[in-house]
C-alpha cells in the first residue's frame, strides 16, 4: 500500500508537461532608404537596460532596394522587443552624427516614435511579440 501511495503521485508528476516558450520568426520590413549606399544594421532588444547599448542579436545587410528591405530574426521567443535601425552608408559600423549630434544616416525604430531630442525609448518603441511570422513596419528617417 506505501509503495502504490509513492508510485502513483511520482507518475502523475513525471507526466506533467512543462510549457516551453513558444519561438516564432519576426520579420522587420523597412522602408524609405534615400539610397542603396552601405548596409543597414537592424537590431533586437528585450529590455530598457540594453536599449541601443546590447542587442539580444543584430543583422547587418546589404540594400540592394531604396523602396523596401526585410530582416528575419529566426526562434524569437515571445516577450516584449523593441528594433533599432541604422542605414550605415559608410560602413562604419555606428550612426555618424554631426557636432550637435543630429544623425548624418538614416535611422528607424520600431512603432514609427516621433523623434524629438535624442534617440526613441524602449518604452515608446516596445511591441509584444507573441505570433508566427509576425511581421512590423519601420519607416526610415533622414
Amino acid at each position: 500500500m506505501l509503495l502504490k501511495t509513492l508510485i502513483i503521485p511520482l507518475i502523475a508528476l513525471l507526466n506533467t508537461t512543462v510549457p516551453v516558450k513558444s519561438k516564432h520568426n519576426l520579420t522587420v520590413t523597412l522602408h524609405g532608404f534615400k539610397n542603396t549606399n552601405g548596409e543597414v544594421i537592424v537590431a533586437l532588444f528585450d529590455s530598457g537596460k540594453t536599449f541601443l547599448k546590447s542587442p539580444i542579436e543584430h543583422q547587418i545587410i546589404e540594400i540592394t532596394n531604396k523602396d523596401t528591405l526585410s530582416v528575419t530574426f529566426d526562434n524569437i521567443n515571445d516577450g516584449e522587443y523593441a528594433v533599432s535601425v541604422i542605414h550605415d552608408e559608410n560602413k562604419n559600423q555606428k550612426l555618424d552624427t554631426n557636432f550637435l549630434g543630429i544623425p548624418k544616416e538614416g535611422f528607424g525604430f520600431s512603432n514609427n516614435p516621433k523623434i524629438k531630442m535624442g534617440p526613441a525609448t524602449f518604452s515608446e518603441c516596445k511591441f509584444s511579440f507573441n505570433g508566427s511570422n509576425e511581421n512590423i513596419q519601420i519607416s526610415m528617417k533622414y
